[in-house]
């Protein structure tokens, strides 16, 4: 299996990383993408890849350097050559975690487009894939998205929670989808359940959102209280297993190819 989004960097995972690891690994994952959600989060999202790469041989790491939507205020003029800097990295897979969030606003919206757009350009200039955060825009990320077709190499919306249209259309525009622990949620998960399914093999990806997004039930006792880690990803996995009425192992086969060849791993 292949976690393609974890904020392992979060300081939630400070005491005990090294346990969360192994955890993973004994779990069945062969790799994990760390995300960076700022300059400084993705520089601390490469180092923790360069300090424990070699912690346990048979799980790798990686990461990616952006800037996600609620940072976009708080940029400094120097930020895209920072990112760009990063990128230069080879554990540095994919531009993000950038996009829009319309439904916090953290930031003013002009400014997380503008930011997204900056690093649209940036993978496009450095011929990397994009991870993006898409929540309750109306359709704007995928308009924004397509100002950029034919100039992106691959797309994944991350962490997917939109409509039935909205999968449809980023599926027509060739994208990729995150799927998380929130299509294990009974409640607020059910209208994802209901859409799973439609994803075709070729174009589905699973992740944590670690330390968010904590399967509501699993074979996993977490080791702080509502805690996500990678090793959820085999619950994750086993619930979008029975909602597109195949096996696990079917499921885990498909979308860790899926990832190599998305992050070129």
């Amino acid at each position: 299996m292949i976690d393609i989004g974890a904020n392992l960097s979060n300081s939630v995972f400070k005491a005990d990383l090294e346990e969360v690891l192994t955890r993973a690994s004994s779990a069945g994952l062969k790799h994990i993408i760390i995300t960076g959600t700022n300059v400084e989060e993705s520089h601390n999202a490469l180092q923790l890849c360069n300090q424990y790469q070699d912690f346990i041989p048979s799980l790798n790491l990686s990461s990616t350097a952006g800037v996600h939507p609620h940072d976009a205020k708080d940029l400094i003029n120097t930020w895209i050559e920072s990112l760009e800097h990063l990128h230069q990295n080879k554990f540095v897979k994919a531009v993000g975690e950038t996009g829009l969030d319309f439904n916090r606003n953290y930031s003013p919206r002009d400014k997380q487009i503008s930011a997204f757009r900056e690093q649209l350009f940036l993978a496009s200039k450095l011929e990397k894939p994009v991870f993006v955060h898409d929540r309750e825009t109306g359709g704007e990320t995928l308009r924004i998205l397509r100002e950029f077709e034919n100039k992106l190499v691959a797309v994944v919306i991350h962490c997917f929670t939109g409509t039935k249209d909205e999968l449809l259309a980023y599926l027509d525009a060739g994208f990729f989808i995150g799927i998380t622990g929130w299509v294990c949620d009974e409640r607020r998960g059910k209208q994802l359940q209901q859409i799973v399914p439609l994803i075709p093999d070729a174009r589905l990806m699973i992740e944590t959102d670690a330390p968010w997004l904590m399967p509501k039930k699993t074979t996993l006792k977490p080791a702080k209280k509502n805690r996500c880690e990678p090793a959820h990803l085999l619950d994750i996995t086993k619930k979008i297993a029975q909602l597109r009425n195949q096996c696990p192992e079917e499921v885990r086969h498909y979308t860790a190819k899926n990832a190599e060849n998305f992050f070129n791993l």
